[in-house]
Parts: C-alpha cells; sequence; structure tokens
C-alpha cells in the first residue's frame, strides 16, 4: 500500500500499524473499510494515548443496517442502536483478533458505560 493510501484510510496513524491490522483482518477474513464508511473494520488517531501514530478501531456496520436504524429511530422517535449495538459487540471481538495477531491492544473507559480500544505495535511479550 503507498503512504497516500494510508494517509487516506488512517491518517495519523503509523503506517506499520495500518498494515498489520490490515494483514490480521485478510487472514481472519474480515473486511476492511476503505473508504472510510464501507462496511468493516477501520482505524482513527488516539492522540490521548500518548503514542504518537496509536489508533483507536471499530467497525462500520453496512449503509443498510445504517438505513434501517435511522428507519427504526424515526418509527420509535429516539435514536438508533442497532448500529451502536453492532459496534460495542465488536470491539471487544476485534480486540482479541488483534491481540491474537501479535499486537497490543489497551481498554480506554470513556464512560461508565463506554469503552473503547486502541492498537499499538506489536506486543511485547511478542
Amino acid at each position: 500500500m503507498t503512504s497516500k493510501e494510508q494517509s487516506a484510510l488512517a491518517a495519523g496513524v503509523d503506517p506499520l500499524i495500518v498494515d498489520r491490522v490490515r494483514e490480521i483482518c485478510a487472514l481472519a477474513g474480515l473486511p476492511w473499510s476503505e473508504a472510510g464508511y464501507d462496511p468493516g473494520v477501520y482505524l482513527e488517531p488516539c492522540p490521548d494515548e500518548g503514542g504518537e501514530g496509536t489508533a483507536s478501531f471499530g467497525w462500520h456496520p453496512s449503509r443498510r443496517l445504517q438505513v434501517v436504524d435511522t428507519d427504526l429511530a424515526a418509527e420509535r422517535g429516539g435514536l438508533g442502536t442497532l448500529d451502536r449495538a453492532l459496534g460495542e459487540m465488536m470491539q471487544p471481538l476485534l480486540a482479541r483478533i488483534f491481540r491474537a495477531g501479535g499486537l497490543e491492544v489497551r481498554p480506554h473507559p470513556v464512560t461508565d458505560e463506554e469503552l473503547i480500544y486502541s492498537v499499538r505495535g506489536p506486543s511485547p511479550s511478542r
């Protein structure tokens, strides 16, 4: 992958982390969110972690699910929950997959109910 492609996919994230996460996703049969909103795994810079190039990660559902979620929310007069529930369920699964692939993954509480994960380079134990 060229540096221009990496910057478009995960600007501010260490290119070695991007490559390793993409490789792990490919081996696990998980799609990579190429355009940033396509279904699959995505990376975002995680500057609060203190390490240059550290990334938080998550899961973009299909656009169809997003539309259904929005429609259901409009019917209920509230916020959609399918998209959020899927994202919350995928993060710990992705964390386990990335750890198994040799990356260091750390949980970060955002609120009492919300947790995000960050990924760094290779795990110190590897």
